[in-house]
C-alpha cells in the first residue's frame, strides 16, 4: 500500500471511529480544507507541507478553541487539531518571539521549520510538523514544543505514521473513559521502529544531509521481516549486521547474527537499529505464498494486524479442532469480532460456559484455548495478537493465515464497482450461513461485474482451499476489514 494510500485508510478508519463513539467531537470538526487554502497557508509560512499533513487537513479543518473540552479529543491525552487559521497565527507569533526565546545556551527553543497543528489548550503546548528533519533529516517529523521547558522530543517520523498508531489504540479500546485515558500498554507509545528520541532545546538544530541514516517504520513498505540493518555506535553489538527475522513486542525486534559461522536471534531495541537494505518484495511475496509456518506469516504481516481478524483467526483455529467443532463460545468469538457483542458479554460467556465443563477429559481438551481466550478478554484487545500465537502453537495453520489475510506484498485489486447489490447478498449469504461450498458462485458473479482479477476468482474457485468467516474476498466483497 502506497503511503497516500495509507493515509486515506488511517484517515477512513478514524473517522468511521469518531462516528461511532464521539460523534459530537467529529461535528465539531471544521469541514476539510481546499487545496487552495493550503497553498495560501503555505505562502504565509514560507514552508511546504508535507503530503499525509495535507491529507489530514483536507480531510477536517481542526477544531476551533472553546467548541469542546480538552476530554473530549481523542488526540493523544486531548490535544485539539488547530484550524488553519490558527496554525497560521502561532506560525507567525512563535517566528516573532523566536530572537527573544532562543539563546546561545538553548538555540532550539522554537524554529520556523516548525508548524503547530495540534494544541493543548492553555498549556503551552503544542505538536508540531518539523519540515526539514531537525537532528535526524526526517522532514515531516512530529516534534513535542513546550514552552515552558526544553523538551523537544520527536515523537513519530510522519504524521500518517503517528496516526495509524492512534487508530490502532482507538480501535483496540486502549483509549477509554470520558477523559480519554490509555491503557498502560498504550501509554507514549510510538509507531512501530520510531522511537522517542529526546531532543533538548540546548541542542544546536543541525539538519543532517540527505544521505543520513534514515529511520525506520515497520510494514512490507519498509522496515520489517528480512530488512538487512545494522546495529548502532555506542550499543551492544556495535556496527555488526544482520537480518530481520521477526518484528518484536515491547519495542525489540529479534535479528539473526551470524558469528564464527554459527547463527544467533538476538533482540535488539529497534532505536539501535539502521536500515541498510530492504528486500526484494517479490522474495517476500513469494515466500508468503509458499510458506508453511503460520508463525511465520503472522510475522511477515508485520506489527498491528486488525483485530477483528486476528479474533476471527483465532476462532477458526478453534472450531478446526475435531474434539470440539460445536462450543458456544466459538460462536460468540465471531460475534465479538463483528461487533455484535461486547468484550464484557463474552467474558460473561466464558465464564459460564469454563464453569459449566464437568468432564476432566474436556477441560483438558480445552483447557489451552480457554485460559489464552481469558487472558485476552480481561486483559484487553491489545493482548488478541498474543492469543493468536498461541492459537497458531496449538493448532493453526498457515493455510488459515493466508485465508483470512491477504498477501501483504501484493495486495490485491479490488473495484469499488464489483461490489453490486448481487455480489453484495452473495457474499452476505455465504458468511452469515457459513455456505462456503458458494465460494465458486461468487467468483462467478464478481466475474459478471466486470471483475478480473486472477487472485480473488482463484481464492474463490480453489476445491482446495478452507474457507472461514474473515476470508479476505469476501472481506472485500462485503467492505469489511
Amino acid at each position: 500500500m502506497s503511503t497516500r494510500a495509507k493515509i486515506h485508510d488511517t484517515l477512513e478508519r478514524l473517522e468511521r471511529w469518531l462516528r461511532e463513539h464521539q460523534p459530537a467531537f467529529l461535528a465539531a470538526m471544521r469541514p476539510g480544507a481546499t487545496d487552495a487554502e493550503l497553498d495560501d497557508l503555505e505562502r504565509a509560512i514560507g514552508r511546504q507541507l508535507p503530503d499525509d499533513v495535507r491529507a489530514f487537513y483536507r480531510w477536517r479543518g481542526g477544531v476551533e478553541e472553546g467548541v469542546c473540552c480538552w476530554d473530549e479529543c481523542p488526540f493523544w491525552g486531548g490535544f485539539r487539531p488547530m484550524p488553519l487559521d490558527e496554525v497560521r497565527q502561532d506560525h507567525t507569533d512563535f517566528c516573532a518571539h523566536a530572537p527573544s526565546w532562543n539563546s546561545p545556551d538553548r538555540p532550539a527553543w522554537w524554529l520556523p521549520d516548525w508548524v503547530p497543528f495540534l494544541s493543548l489548550d492553555g498549556c503551552q503546548l503544542w505538536y508540531c510538523v518539523d519540515t526539514a528533519g531537525v537532528w535526524t533529516g526526517a522532514r515531516g517529523q512530529i516534534v513535542w514544543f513546550d514552552n515552558k521547558g526544553e523538551d523537544r522530543s520527536i515523537q513519530a517520523a510522519s504524521l500518517g505514521d503517528w496516526l495509524r498508531i492512534l487508530v490502532v489504540d482507538l480501535e483496540r479500546g486502549l483509549i477509554f473513559g470520558a477523559n480519554n485515558q490509555r491503557h498502560e500498554s498504550a501509554s507514549d507509545r510510538n509507531p512501530f521502529g520510531y522511537p522517542n528520541y529526546q531532543y533538548k532545546a540546548s541542542r544546536a538544530p543541525a539538519v543532517p544531509a540527505s544521505s543520513v541514516e534514515t529511520f525506520v517504520t515497520t510494514g512490507p513498505a519498509s522496515f520489517g521481516v528480512g530488512s538487512r540493518v545494522r546495529v548502532r555506535e555506542s550499543c551492544p553489538f556495535e556496527g555488526q549486521e544482520g537480518t530481520v527475522i521477526r518484528l518484536g513486542f515491547n519495542s525489540k525486534t529479534i535479528i539473526e547474527f551470524v558469528f564464527w559461522g554459527r547463527s544467533f536471534e538476538v533482540p535488539v531495541p529497534l532505536e539501535q537499529l539502521v536500515l541498510i537494505k530492504q528486500p526484494e518484495v517479490s522474495e517476500l511475496s513469494r515466500e508468503w505464498m509458499t510458506s508453511t509456518d503460520a508463525s511465520r506469516l503472522l510475522d511477515l504481516l508485520g506489527s498491528h494486524p486488525r483485530v477483528r481478524k486476528l479474533w476471527l483467526f483465532a476462532a477458526a483455529s478453534w472450531r478446526d479442532r475435531e474434539e470440539f467443532p460445536t462450543l458456544p463460545v466459538i460462536g460468540q468469538i465471531e460475534q465479538l469480532a463483528d461487533g455484535e457483542i461486547s468484550m464484557e458479554e463474552l467474558a460473561q460467556a466464558l465464564d459460564e460456559f469454563w464453569g459449566g465443563i464437568d468432564e476432566y477429559r474436556i477441560k483438558q481438551q480445552v483447557g489451552w484455548g480457554a485460559r489464552w481466550l481469558r487472558r485476552a478478554v480481561y486483559e484487553g484487545a491489545a493482548n488478541v495478537e498474543t492469543l493468536a500465537r498461541e492459537f497458531i502453537s496449538g493448532h493453526g495453520t498457515a493455510n488459515l493465515i493466508r485465508e483470512i489475510f491477504p498477501n501483504p506484498f501484493a495486495p490485491p485489486r479490488f473495484d469499488p464497482a464489483w461490489r453490486t447489490a448481487d455480489v453484495v447478498a452473495l457474499a452476505r449469504g455465504i458468511y452469515d450461513d457459513r455456505a462456503f461450498e458458494r465460494m465458486p458462485i461468487l467468483a462467478d458473479a464478481l466475474q459478471e461485474a466486470g471483475c478480473d482479477n486472477a487472485d480473488i476468482l482463484t481464492h474463490c474457485r480453489d476445491a482446495n482451499q478452507v474457507h472461514v468467516r474473515g476470508c479476505w474476498v469476501l472481506d472485500l466483497c462485503l467492505g469489511l476489514e
